[in-house]
């Protein structure tokens, strides 16, 4: 494997430490580098006995904004922070800071009762006399005395919140983002209101989802700035 300085590495006999130097050749070979150990003592070593040292494996489950991921690929070590490629259960890749990562220990029950924060799906459109289409997203705003969940309504709605009867939505295993009260499928795309599509990068700025323009452009923001500006911005199904 080859590894570039910098790299926040880990040798099987001297522990972790950084990439000082490197690659470099020895005795025919460029799989040589120079390693800082955390001690501060540098060592001359080979990439066969290094790993990248970082928080997660390639394999690992790791959930993040309330949703399980697969680790595909890292650590990558940029200027500020250390980043993994993930994968969702629907096989849409992202990338995520390591610090919005933790090992996913135990899977959520899809028969779990609902709680208050949860994200729900509405299955029909018109569920319970409530202004929903088909496919709606809504945050559980509480859970009353009959174990049914009251949702938060999007905005424009006839209501402030939905009572659904217990067992008639579906608990949305998606990751999501609620920006003024409406709630983004981050694997999906949306159309704004001059008609042009966007797509969430998977990546972040101020804790804020990405999201760029399909086409032409590929113009670039955050789904807060796009909502406000260009709003009410429309799921598109395809």
């Amino acid at each position: 494997m080859a590894f570039k300085t910098g790299d926040k590495v880990k040798h099987r006999s001297w522990g972790a430490g950084e990439i000082a130097y490197g690659p470099y050749l020895r005795d025919g070979s460029m799989d040589n580098y120079l390693m800082k150990r955390e001690d501060g003592e540098h060592r001359f070593v080979d990439s066969e006995d290094m790993t990248l040292n970082g928080k997660f494996s390639v394999g690992d489950k790791v959930r993040g904004h309330g949703t399980e991921y697969t680790v595909k690929g890292g650590p990558f070590f940029g200027p500020v922070y250390e980043w993994y490629a993930i994968e969702d259960a629907r096989g849409t890749d992202y990338s995520i800071n390591a610090g919005s990562l933790t090992l996913a220990e135990s899977t959520p029950d899809a028969d779990e009762a609902l709680k208050p924060g949860d994200v729900i799906r509405i299955p029909t459109a018109g569920l319970a006399g409530a202004d929903v289409e088909e496919g709606d997203l809504l945050v559980v705003k509480e859970i009353d005395a009959y174990g049914n969940p009251v949702a938060h309504a999007a905005p424009g709605a006839r209501m402030d919140e939905w009572w659904f009867q217990s067992g008639t939505v579906e608990r949305f295993a998606g990751n999501t983002y609620v920006h003024d009260g409406i709630v983004y499928d981050l694997s999906a795309k949306y159309r704004d209101n001059e008609g042009d599509v966007w797509k969430f990068s998977g990546r972040l700025r101020g804790g804020v989802p990405n999201i760029y323009m399909h086409n032409p452009n590929n113009l670039w923001d955050t789904i807060a700035s796009i909502a406000d500006a260009y709003g009410p911005l429309t799921r598109v199904n395809d």
